[in-house]
């Protein structure tokens, strides 16, 4: 059970730690989050991560000052959590008032808190995904705490009875999931959306790219199309508390499995996490 988080340079218990009804990460969702896996106390891809996060402050032009590795390295040794994941949350700060406009030179609010829930680490139970057309804002590249679409997307597939909902453009372009990377394979090549504004450069996505790459799997980054749907032979979803996951349904279509090339990329993907482990130091 943990504890404690992570506010403001300080270590509080959560019965504690308070934020301002006036910070703009509460009032405008105008903060930048990430999450971070632990695995035997390990938090993977920390650098790739907390690089992700400091282009993406920015990107919308926040600044801190604090050395998060360092802190994150604290955080874990006080918990003692060996399994889990890792919330970072960084806002512009606490106003004066309630304005569209923030004022000059705001203190940003830095949060932090672990989790004890398990993510994935070898594949998953086969998901079934519901298709819906993108509505969500036109910079998903930038990973803010904003995720009303998101949510709203993610409820109504939990009320149909799906796992996780991809979002395709208005063309039938397969771009990303709520909350996951989409990977689509046909004619024996994998179909990825490229990197653009329309989705999130994940970090579990560019480490399937580059299993891809060493296994000699062929993939193109390119958006597979709802119209080809019939010609799909292997379809996943991926994340950071996801792992790999094979997906059996995509909306009404249903698919054989065994996926045998999902397993094989999953097993290389948890292969890429032990490495990492093994030769992680601070």
């Amino acid at each position: 059970m943990i504890q404690r988080c992570f506010l403001n340079g300080d270590f509080v218990s959560l019965e504690r730690a308070c934020l301002s009804p006036l910070d703009r990460g509460f009032l405008f969702g105008d903060a930048i989050y990430e999450v971070i896996k632990i695995r035997e106390g390990v938090p993977l891809w920390l650098n790739e991560h907390l690089a992700r996060l400091e282009r993406n402050l920015e990107e919308v032009g926040i600044t801190h000052d604090l050395d998060l590795k360092y802190f994150i390295n604290i955080y874990l040794k006080k918990e003692g959590l060996k399994f889990g994941s890792l919330y970072i949350q960084i806002s512009r700060g606490t106003d004066r008032f309630r304005e569209h406009l923030p004022s000059k030179r705001l203190l940003p609010t830095v949060f932090m808190l672990l989790s004890d829930a398990v993510p994935a680490s070898l594949p998953s139970d086969p998901l079934k995904v519901i298709p819906i057309d993108d509505f969500r804002w036109g910079r998903c590249d930038i990973k803010v705490t904003s995720l009303a679409a998101n949510v709203l997307a993610k409820i109504k597939a939990q009320k149909e009875g799906f796992d996780e909902v991809v979002f395709v453009s208005s063309r039938g372009e397969v771009r990303e999931g709520g909350s996951s990377s989409v990977f689509v394979k046909i004619g024996g090549i994998w179909f990825t959306h490229p990197l653009d504004n329309h989705i999130l450069p994940g970090i579990t996505r560019e480490k399937i790219l580059k299993i891809f790459r060493d296994k000699g799997i062929e993939y193109i980054e390119r958006p597979a199309l709802i119209k080809d749907i019939e010609s799909w032979e292997e379809i996943c979803v991926c994340g950071t508390l996801t792992g790999v996951a094979p997906v059996a349904r995509f909306g009404e279509v249903k698919f054989s499995l065994p996926f045998e090339e999902v397993i094989r990329i999953a097993n290389a993907y948890d292969e890429l996490e032990r490495n990492y482990v093994d030769s992680f130091s601070w």
